[in-house]
């Protein structure tokens, strides 16, 4: 089986997080301080509950995809680019170095949000 784009060297990564609404919702209500230490301020301006799993699930999966140091959530910012999709935003410039491509997909369904991130890196 071969991969597409792949070139010598080439590293494909895969990140993945699934996230309870329920258990969410509750841990935010219990530590109402971890919102700070996750979201970045465009990232909650006027989001619902469902939203904030959601960019949350991404940015676990995008931590998980590149390798990042766990917990270094505000150092991602998760947002809708203009052709509705959701796009990712390394803030520290040196994390993102060497990844040719990084896409992201967030599915909603009942109580559960889940993230997918894929990344090509050189």
């Amino acid at each position: 089986m071969a991969l597409l784009y792949q070139k010598r060297h080439s590293r494909l990564r895969l990140g993945c997080d699934l996230v309870n609404l329920t258990r969410f919702k509750k841990i935010l209500m219990r530590t109402p301080a971890m919102r700070g230490r996750i979201f970045l301020p465009s990232e909650e301006k006027d989001a619902s509950l469902e939203t904030l799993a959601g960019i949350f699930a991404a940015k676990e999966a995008v931590i998980k995809a590149l390798g990042f140091s766990a917990g270094r959530w505000r150092d991602i910012e998760i947002s809708a680019r203009a052709d509705g999709k959701p796009g990712i935003r390394v803030l520290e410039e040196k994390r993102a170095a060497g990844y040719q491509a990084v896409d992201l997909s967030i599915s909603h369904d009942g109580d559960y949000v889940i993230a997918f991130v894929v990344s090509l890196s050189e």
